[in-house]
């Protein structure tokens, strides 16, 4: 089997240290995951040095093609992070892509459809909902699962819907001046844009940003059903797993 996934630690004892004992005992089950070897990490690892040290954006990831889901820890790329993530992001078939470090105070997820990063701390990267990503990628493979699972669990569509809703409700108690929220408001656009849901696309597929901001009954309106929405994807989401 083609092992689609590739966790790339250049620390053995960080791996032990934060990872739980189900965590632990369960990484080398899995067929879908490579752990290379410390051998295998030192030669990549020299590899970005010497980009580093040429100050060359021209660095060989050819190692790490043939993964669709890459799992690295962010320092160990050091002065070449820009260049790996430009890498992922425009292979011919972009890779999902997680850095993990300590130093990564709070995660963040971007979403370009078939490019996903999340960066996320390593104590929670080194969780049990890193068992739940694995055996999904294993049970319907690795174009069809969403990195969010390992920041949410099995459970992070639900949520999804609840930081829209509750920035939905945020908007909705900001009062007759919305203006200081555009950002905010144009935020919650983008992630309801990007969940891909119809259930949610059917309210924004004929409304602009710009016309709910001048037309505050209109707006109203739309958050309104935002709320509704997002309450029902709640329920129905927590009653099917």
């Amino acid at each position: 089997m083609i092992q689609p996934i590739i966790l790339f630690d250049d620390r053995d004892f960080r791996q032990k240290s934060y990872s739980t004992g189900r965590l632990l005992r369960s990484l080398d089950s899995f067929e879908c995951l490579y752990l290379p070897d410390q051998g295998w990490i030192t030669l990549q690892k020299n590899n970005f040095g010497k980009a580093e040290k040429n100050n060359s954006n021209k660095v060989d990831f050819s190692d790490f093609e043939k993964y669709s889901i890459i799992m690295i820890h962010n320092s160990s790329l050091k002065e070449v992070r820009n260049a790996f993530v430009h890498h992922c992001r425009s292979r011919q078939r972009p890779a999902k892509l997680v850095l993990f470090s300590g130093g990564i105070p709070q995660s963040s997820f971007h979403d370009e459809g078939d490019f996903q990063l999340l960066e996320i701390n390593s104590g929670l990267f080194y969780h049990d909902n890193l068992i739940s990503f694995l055996e999904t990628v294993e049970k319907h493979g690795p174009e069809n699962v969403d990195l969010r699972e390992i920041q949410f669990g099995p459970k992070w569509e639900i949520d999804v819907c609840l930081q829209i809703k509750h920035k939905a409700i945020r908007l909705q108690l900001a009062g007759k001046n919305t203006s200081p929220f555009a950002n905010e408001f144009k935020a919650l656009v983008s992630n309801i844009r990007r969940t891909g849901w119809d259930e949610y696309s059917t309210l924004i597929h004929e409304i602009r940003a710009s016309d709910l901001q001048h037309d505050e009954a209109l707006f109203r309106n739309w958050i309104a059903q935002i709320v509704q929405v997002s309450e029902q994807l709640i329920y129905s989401k927590m009653y099917s797993l």
